[in-house]
Formats: C-alpha cells, structure tokens, sequence
C-alpha cells in the first residue's frame, strides 16, 4: 500500500468544495463573538469580562446537547439523502429536535433560575468581583433566551448537509451575522451589554426561524402535532422542575448564606439535583419518549 497523492478526483474536488461553505458558516460565529467583544471593549473592561463568562456558560450545553445530538444524526440523515428518502431525514430531524428540546429546556431554565450563583460559584475569585457576577447574571439571562435556537440552528443544518446543501446554512448564518451586527448598534445605546446578549439571542433565533422554513418546504411538517404534543408534555415537566429548583434554591440559602465557596456550591448543587429528580419523575409520569430513549442508551452503554 501506499498514499495516494490523487488529490483532484472529482470525488475528493466535490467534497472539498461542500466543505468550504461549511467552514465559512462556523467562522460567522466567531465573527459574532468579535464583533460583540469589540462594541463591550468600548462600553468598558467589565462588559467584556460579563459577555465572556456568560457565553462560557452558554458553550457548555451547547457543546454538550446540541453539537453531540446534530454530530449523532448526521450520519442517519446523510445515509437517508443519499437514497433521497426524504421522509426519513424528516423524522430523524423531528427526533433531533425533540432530543435537544428534552435536554435543552430544563438546563436553559436552569441557567437563566440559578444564573447568580452558578456565575458566583465558577467565577467570583481573585478579579471577578460581586459586581462582575451580577452583570454577567444579567448577560446570561439574555444569552440564555437564545439558547434551544442555539442548539437547534445545530441540528437544522444536518438536515441540509444530509442532500449535500451546504450553502443555505451559511448564506443564513451570513444573514444572521449581519443581522447581529446591526443590532449591536440599535440595542446597545438603550440597553448597554445586555443590548449585545440580546441581539445575539434575536440573530440565533432569527436564524433557527428561517431553516426551519425552508427544511420544512423541503421536507414536509417536521413537528406534528404528535411531536407538539410530546414538546407540551416536556415543557410542563420543566417548568414545575423550575419552580422546585428555585425553591429548593430559596430554602437552602437559608442556611448557607454563600459567604464561602463550600456555601455556594451547596447552594448551585443542592437545587440541581433536586431539578434533575423533579424532572425525571415528571417526565416519566408524563410518559415522555425521549426519557425512555435516554434511560435504554445509558443501558446499552453499561
């Protein structure tokens, strides 16, 4: 054996050529992140130290949930475009979307409930003052509103790579990007850096909006109202695991008034497994799918 140096086969041109477009459309979201850093740079060093550790805490279920489930379903939708079966990259989306929403929604809820001392717990040490933690709460917030379009953007654009369309996705992002930039310079005079949060949760979501649209011109309704059902029944399940983790929240504080770090993580762990509990019973009696998928993987695995 020996490497083959045939570099322009048109299988090996085909590819190179669908994976440009890809790398451009992850290179706009770094243009995002800079473009916000450099309008936080002119409201002030605490801005951008506030935009930074709220979207190091919007990366980490994004990373975790959205990135895994689109890397997961790729290879099912791709196999489906490629006998153009396109009924089956519909369901496969439905139930990626369906994943993300089920394991997105309560760590959303969870962020934007608990954002003052989980930020406290991460980051307040040594520069990150009281009043960093509280202005990076307050991005948070605001990034965390944007966070299932986040993840779903992710998602969406396997269902465009699966027919080998990787224009559309950055040709949107693209739009998104400008989208974003334009309002930076609208919401952040009234709204300082929580302008710029917001303004990267209304791009995302403007985003996830559009190739939503155009995946279901494509390829048909992709969530029935079977699937809406399914959607209704996780949102109940999550919105009481709110109300028992802020009070569970509430309750502890009582007792450790988070003047120490033990104190504060008692605070930010003590609520999050009460929330995880709370919410697997309740999606368990509100007999949700996706539990019994997640339960027979972490099975399969052992």
């Amino acid at each position: 054996w020996r490497p083959s140096t045939r570099f322009f086969q048109p299988g090996v041109r085909r590819i190179f050529w669908l994976l440009i477009p890809v790398l451009i459309g992850q290179a706009t979201g770094e243009v995002n992140k800079l473009v916000d850093t450099l309008f936080a740079t002119i409201l002030g060093p605490d801005k951008v130290k506030a935009l930074f550790a709220a979207n190091r805490l919007v990366q980490l279920p994004l990373s975790v949930f959205g990135i895994a489930v689109a890397a997961a379903i790729l290879p099912s939708t791709s196999r489906a475009g490629a006998r153009k079966d396109y009924d089956e990259i519909r369901q496969t989306l439905a139930h990626g979307l369906r994943q993300t929403f089920f394991l997105v929604l309560p760590a959303l809820l969870g962020l934007i409930l608990l954002r003052r001392p989980i930020v406290s717990l991460l980051f307040e040490r040594g520069a990150f003052s009281a009043a960093d933690t509280e202005q990076a709460s307050t991005a948070l917030l605001f990034y965390g509103l944007g966070l299932l379009s986040f993840v779903w953007v992710k998602v969406l654009a396997a269902g465009f790579y699966s027919i080998q369309d990787t224009k559309t996705p950055v040709i949107v992002a693209s739009a998104s990007m400008l989208l974003n930039i334009l309002l930076n310079c609208v919401l952040v005079g009234p709204l300082g850096y929580r302008g710029l949060a917001l303004a990267t949760t209304l791009s995302f979501t403007v985003n996830f909006l559009f190739l939503f649209v155009l995946l279901s011109d494509r390829f048909g309704v992709l969530l029935d109202k079977a699937a809406l059902r399914i959607l209704w029944h996780i949102s109940i399940a999550a919105g009481i695991m709110a109300a028992v983790a802020y009070g569970a929240y509430i309750r502890t504080h009582q007792y450790f008034p988070e003047t120490t770090l033990l104190d504060r993580a008692i605070c930010v762990l003590l609520p999050l497994a009460c929330a995880i509990g709370s919410y697997v019973a309740l999606c368990a009696l509100l007999n949700v799918p996706d539990l019994r998928y997640f339960l027979a993987l972490g099975r399969r695995r052992k």
